[in-house]
């Protein structure tokens, strides 16, 4: 996949130039959108509540899906770092 993206850049760069960039944003935003693992919000979510109210509201089964605390912190500091620097 690489190699053809990279044909294509090479040989199409004169039409490529010409696509204007609110497109690409449309279609990396669509890209973005559908390949998103929307559970992981869920096990945020399940990381932020303390261990009394994730077993009051939740199951037993559905309290056992979780991620650490620490680790759900540094994909946030990443995403909030990420989001505030333009990359």
């Amino acid at each position: 996949a690489g190699i053809v993206l990279l044909l294509i850049i090479m040989v199409g760069a004169k039409a490529i130039n010409i696509i204007p960039v609110s497109a690409l944003v449309g279609v990396m935003f669509n890209v973005v959108f559908h390949t998103f693992e929307w559970k992981s919000v869920k096990l945020m979510v399940l990381a932020a509540m303390p261990s009394k109210v994730r077993d009051k509201c939740l199951s037993d089964e559905r309290s056992r899906q979780k991620i650490r605390r620490a680790d759900a912190l540094v994909i946030l500091a990443v995403t909030i770092v990420t989001l505030l620097t333009d990359l």
